[in-house]
């Protein structure tokens, strides 16, 4: 088996599953989770995703049931999780473990705005017939004191380390402005607790977790950061794509975006990004070049794809 899974993981995933393993390979690699691809004794295929992330686990959790009904009830372009038993993961101590089915198809950029917004609106469309709860969004600062912390903690140390006086350097360089968005998440926030609007199950993140059979023909996948919220936080990437909001709006005809959630969703995916980037800057396990380089994409606001102007624009 030519993968650098832990075997005492594919030992426990043979018995909580009940499949015989006879190949793994490694998948491609996620900004959460590394990623395998298993063979059973029956030649099926199965996409496995090994999770080690304190602030993503807990909501992944929560996703799965869901993903499984959006499934069962005709959203059928997504990946959906594998049951062992009663369950739709396994545990290994501070590691989730979860199967899917093993989409053959390939990720790629080559697909139609237009279908990437109806299949999204199919889905908005249908939350009210989900009965599996979906985590909802709170319209408050994403895991605030964990960030607050770790950037207070940076900014005062006195570490000779180079990753960390990096880190230093960068986020002194924009203090003023993260304080700013910080305050203007938080007034947002409140502004959105008063709406009455209906929430929606929405993705978070799709603009690179698409595979492509056609053009046409696409699969959203890795529900991972799904969340009950305004359906502006899977449009705001997108929407300047000529066809995605046509695409959107020929299944919900009557939507209209929302310009206080719409900025409300791009701050607070600013600072979830951030935080996630975070954790990978400050883990020491790593090594300094993995550690360097997110650092750099962070300076370069490549924060898992997604255009840092977006942020600088008020509406």
């Amino acid at each position: 088996m030519q993968a650098d899974i832990n075997p005492t993981y594919l030992t426990n995933i043979e018995a909580f599953y009940d499949i015989r393993i006879k190949a793994c390979i490694n998948g491609p690699q996620q900004f959460v989770a590394k990623t395998y691809i298993l063979t059973d004794e029956n030649k099926s295929l199965y996409f496995c995703k090994v999770i080690n992330n304190e602030l993503l686990a807990p909501g992944i959790m929560a996703t799965l049931p869901v993903v499984e009904e959006m499934y069962q009830k005709g959203i059928e372009n997504i990946s959906y999780p594998i049951r062992g038993g009663n369950c739709l993961y396994l545990l290994q101590d501070d590691t989730l473990i979860v199967l899917y089915d093993y989409i053959e198809v390939k990720q790629s950029f080559d697909y139609s705005p237009f279908a990437l917004g109806k299949n999204i609106a199919k889905v908005h469309a249908i939350s009210p017939r989900i009965n599996a709860k979906a985590p909802i969004e709170s319209f408050t600062f994403p895991n605030k004191a964990l960030f607050m912390q770790r950037m207070e903690n940076t900014l005062n140390s006195q570490s000779t380390d180079p990753v960390i006086q990096a880190l230093k350097s960068l986020l002194q360089m924009h203090e003023a402005q993260n304080q700013r968005y910080i305050a203007e998440l938080e007034t947002l926030g409140e502004q959105c607790q008063k709406k009455h609007e209906a929430l929606v199950i929405t993705h978070g993140d799709i603009a690179t977790n698409i595979l492509v059979k056609t053009p046409d023909d696409i699969y959203i996948i890795d529900w991972d950061e799904m969340r009950l919220a305004p359906a502006e936080r899977d449009l705001w990437m997108k929407e300047e794509v000529a066809g995605f909001l046509e695409g959107y709006q020929s299944v919900r005809p009557d939507f209209q975006v929302d310009k206080t959630y719409r900025r409300f969703c791009i701050l607070q995916y600013y600072f979830e990004r951030m935080n996630l980037y975070f954790s990978d800057i400050l883990n020491t396990s790593a090594s300094d070049d993995f550690r360097l380089k997110r650092i750099e994409r962070l300076a370069q606001g490549k924060m898992a794809g997604w255009n840092l102007h977006k942020v600088e624009v008020t509406p």
